[in-house]
């Protein structure tokens, strides 16, 4: 990290529906191939700008774009919106290694294409978002960020930047960064924000098919909160007569999401205990324990519901604190009693599939060295160091107890009602937002075709020449379907993406999501089949034999216990990154320099790590930690991305 410089090269448009607001941009060369053109840039909001949609404002907000023209005729293709979920996590982070058009490679410093970039079939664009999320910001400020990801607030001069890199960087961020007390706090809050960006966006970028404004929004984990909460308020804003524009959704894709706490909570007992991989994170007591606490008076249910009733039925904009202690209290208490309950077991919270400290997949952390490369950062006209995981949003989220409010099963509904596509994607290994609860959501869904979904079955899903050997199937009828992906974790675009794309492209394109030859517009659509797919069994991969996987230095969460004391004590030998030797002539195992003999998952062959991504990806957005953090992987526990404590 180092302290930046002003971009340079950037076109500035003003506003034409706020005033001092502007959108400055610059085409970008990297990462997309040519001939598709891309731009990146920000969105700038001026002081009180929030003060029209109802927030106060005492910060000058930046969000942070990222443009990418389709591949096919990008005049007429469609636009789709991609968010990450977090609270706090960058969407640039799932461009550059789930469904962007390039994927880092293992040395950190290039990159090869993505042949299932969702810019085959659309016009893409990945929004950083709360502000001081990704290279998003309020005011550039120097600072100092340490190994465990907390950021102090110092500016130094030439001589007096700190020596040790492992211990301690310099970087520049956003001011809010490290100041909880300006952090957006809720999911209704971050929305307003971002339903003004877009407008601004929409209204004044000279992008392809400019004339459109009805757009598809993709989301994942707790972008759940994010979609029907954007949903419903740009409902609200296009019923006045005087907004322009009129930002409408025709598609809401939510990849394992995490939406409404009322009808996904009760489905983590479950998940730990009668999981379809017949692997039991937690015994009988603690199965019993957890589900008396989801019923029993004044218990889990209860307090979401005291929660709700005191935030009211409007939306909450995080302002009361009488109201934020309940829902704080309600979303700790179901934390630690309902959900996070698998700590004792060992397994990965985002793919049990895995340990709980085993990176199998070595182009899960990368983009974090791409993105730290000046070139890089100058090629995307950032004057700000990037943050992956923005902890100041996450934990103002928790004070408010965000996790557990709003009745979005019922936005969901009325976006059904109201011709709007909507797509669950599920990888059956993730528990921080597992397929059962997601199961659950689509049948909960209160829409005039409900009963008809709830008898539809499940159909295998057929994938296009070239794809991956993933297995998938669909429950759909109409406009709505639910998606249960085999071997995958939290991030099924990591996992497998030609079953992201696929399921991305034919819910985009309107056709059924099975076989991709049904034009939805002409028939009254529903799959055929078991109304289950509790009998599709499968068993956890092998993991590495001696059980201790790689240990990337900039993600030191998934490092083992000997990995990070040579690491911090100096002793550890590294190489892009990677610790490649414990400093004792003892290999670690890695990507870049290879222990011989190669010691890796039954399922990850060498030439694999370059040409494609591999199973078990596992990690995506968590709650407090920065990828950098190793606090979280030392705890008694580990926080879900959903925000339970």
């Amino acid at each position: 990290m180092a302290k930046l410089k002003r971009p340079v090269d950037t076109l500035t448009i003003y506003s034409r529906i706020l005033k001092g607001a502007r959108i400055q941009y610059k085409a970008v060369t990297i990462c997309s191939p040519p001939p598709v053109q891309s731009f990146a840039g920000y969105i700038h909001l001026p002081i009180h700008s929030l003060e029209r949609v109802g927030l106060d404002q005492s910060r000058p907000i930046n969000i942070f774009f990222w443009f990418i023209e389709s591949e096919k005729d990008s005049i007429t293709a469609p636009l789709n919106l991609y968010l990450n979920g977090g609270p706090g996590a960058s969407s640039t982070a799932s461009l550059l290694r789930e469904n962007g058009p390039c994927r880092v490679n293992v040395d950190g410093r290039s990159t090869h294409t993505n042949p299932w970039s969702w810019n085959r079939a659309s016009n893409m664009l990945f929004i950083d978002q709360p502000v001081n999320t990704g290279f998003s910001y309020d005011m550039a400020a120097n600072a100092t960020v340490d190994y465990r990801g907390h950021y102090m607030l110092q500016d130094f001069s030439d001589t007096e930047m700190p020596q040790d890199g492992r211990l301690m960087e310099a970087s520049t961020v956003g001011a809010g960064s490290v100041d909880n007390e300006t952090a957006v706090n809720c999911t209704e809050a971050a929305v307003r924000a971002l339903w003004l960006s877009l407008s601004i966006w929409l209204k004044d970028f000279p992008r392809p098919a400019s004339r459109d404004n009805s757009i598809g929004l993709w989301t994942a984990s707790y972008g759940g909160h994010y979609a029907p909460a954007l949903y419903d308020f740009a409902m609200q804003q296009n019923a006045r007569q005087d907004t322009d524009p009129k930002v409408s959704f025709h598609t809401i894709g939510l990849i394992n999401a995490c939406v409404d706490a009322l009808v996904q909570l009760p489905a983590y007992p479950d998940m730990a205990y009668n999981n379809t991989y017949d692997y039991q994170l937690i015994d009988k007591s603690t199965l019993l324990s957890a589900k008396d606490a989801w019923e029993r008076p004044h218990g889990c249910k209860w307090r979401v519901e005291r929660c709700r009733r005191a935030a009211g039925a409007r939306p909450y904009l995080g302002n009361d604190d009488g109201t934020n202690t309940l829902c704080r209290d309600a979303n700790a208490f179901c934390g630690r009693h309902v959900a996070n309950i698998i700590g004792a077991s060992g397994r990965n919270f985002f793919d049990i599939g895995q340990s709980t400290h085993h990176l199998s997949d070595p182009g899960l952390h990368t983009y974090l060295s791409y993105l730290r490369q000046t070139a890089v950062q100058h090629a995307l006209g950032v004057p700000v160091n990037f943050t992956d995981q923005a902890t100041e949003v996450a934990r103002a989220f928790t004070e408010t107890g965000d996790n557990v409010r709003g009745d979005y099963a019922a936005s969901l509904g009325r976006a059904l009602d109201n011709g709007v596509r909507v797509s669950l994607v599920y990888g059956d290994r993730d528990y921080a937002c597992n397929w059962l609860g997601g199961e659950a959501l689509s049948l909960s869904f209160p829409h005039k075709h409900a009963d008809a979904f709830r008898h539809s079955g499940f159909q295998s899903i057929r994938l296009p020449a070239g794809a991956e050997d993933g297995v998938a199937y669909v429950r759909q009828r109409g406009n709505l379907s639910f998606v249960r992906v085999l071997d995958s974790g939290h991030t099924v675009n990591t996992a497998w993406p030609s079953v992201g794309f696929t399921v991305f492209n034919r819910t985009a394109r309107r056709v059924d999501v099975s076989t991709g030859c049904v034009d939805l517009d002409q028939v009254d659509y529903s799959t055929k089949g078991s109304t289950s797919t509790w009998h599709v069994r499968n068993a956890l991969p092998v993991e590495a034999v001696n059980g201790e996987g790689m240990c990337y230095t900039l993600a030191l969460s998934f490092c083992s216990h000997r990995q990070l004391n040579a690491y911090l004590t100096g002793s550890a030998v590294v190489q892009d990154y990677w610790i490649v030797d414990y400093g004792d002539g003892t290999c670690s195992p890695n990507p870049v320099r290879p222990c011989k003999p190669p010691i890796y998952e039954k399922s990850l062959l060498p030439h694999d790590w370059i040409s494609r991504q591999v199973l078990g990806s596992g990690w995506a957005d968590v709650t407090f930690v920065m990828s950098v953090v190793i606090i979280v992987a030392f705890a008694a526990w580990t926080h879900l991305p959903t925000g339970y404590t």
